[in-house]
């Protein structure tokens, strides 16, 4: 094991050695973007992700609103269509006919009954009437008979 190892180290050497020249390389690179002719991008760039982060919070905060607002309008339009169908019944029982008609059917049948009711009254006045003569006629052929007694 130790064998391999100690054969291994040149190569883990030689790839040590690469890496810390691909990262002075990369180092390099950075401080020509960070410091050289790249500067004034890399500040214009900072600005505008800060100006866009700010822009998605205000976005972030008028969808809130937006939601709030939309919630409001729900409620409004369930209101408003409760009223619309109050003033629809109150219009439509103001013009519909049905009432009126039942109460002048209702009218009809009183006057019927009315007449009915005349009708009876004037054939048991009739028939008192009736009785009322012949009694009296009963109570006259009784007198005659009783002073026929004497």
């Amino acid at each position: 094991l130790k064998g391999s190892l100690s054969a291994l180290k040149p190569q883990v050497h030689e790839a040590i050695n690469a890496m810390s020249l691909e990262r002075d390389k990369i180092e390099h690179k950075t401080s020509i973007f960070n410091n050289g002719r790249f500067r004034d991008q890399l500040v214009e760039y900072h600005q505008a992700r800060a100006k866009i982060e700010e822009l998605e919070m205000a976005a972030e905060h008028r969808d809130e609103n937006v939601n709030v607002l939309n919630g409001q309008l729900e409620q409004l339009t369930l209101e408003l269509a409760d009223v619309k169908k109050q003033i629809h019944d109150k219009g439509k029982s103001m013009t519909d006919a049905a009432p009126v008609i039942q109460m002048r059917a209702a009218i009809e049948r009183l006057k019927e009954e009315n007449r009915e009711f005349d009708i009876l009254i004037g054939v048991l006045y009739h028939e008192v009437t009736q009785a009322r003569k012949g009694e009296g006629n009963y109570k006259q052929s009784e007198d005659e008979e009783s002073d026929e007694d004497y």
